[in-house]
């Protein structure tokens, strides 16, 4: 499989899996975009919102990126693009941290264990993506 190819794949992996459940606890699950816009549950990462949009950069990121490879544009050459989906990543399971310590003081492998498997899927997917840039 070629680097473009794999680009693309883990480009539709990321879009895919931010609506798929980031977090489950039991029988609760919340996607990327219940974490992010929150819903009759949850009010999302911080109180302001500003800062949520960060996560953002998941799917977005994503869909630039997709975008540019498929219609070939130069937009792509940047590595920013292929960084975007790790740095939301990043700053969504850093903020979740946060938050949990300041709840109820979670463990780390408490904090760890109530990750979904589409937030392991998005974490792995946004690791690979920068290697995937030729």
């Amino acid at each position: 499989m070629s680097k473009k190819n794999l680009a693309v794949l883990l480009s539709f992996l990321l879009i895919i899996a931010f609506f798929l459940p980031y977090l489950s606890y039991g029988p609760i699950s919340y996607s990327g975009w219940n974490v992010v816009f929150g819903n009759h549950e949850v009010s999302g990462l911080s109180n302001s919102g500003r800062s949520l949009y960060l996560c953002l950069l998941i799917p977005g990121g994503a869909l630039l990126l997709l975008i540019g490879i498929l219609t070939k544009d130069g937009f792509t050459s940047s590595g920013i693009i292929y960084w975007a989906p790790l740095i939301g990543v990043a700053y969504i399971i850093i903020m979740l941290y946060l938050q949990s310590r300041e709840d109820g003081g979670m463990t780390i492998s408490e904090f760890i264990s109530v990750f979904g498997y589409a937030l392991w899927l998005t974490l792995i997917a946004a690791i690979i993506l920068p290697f995937t840039r030729s």
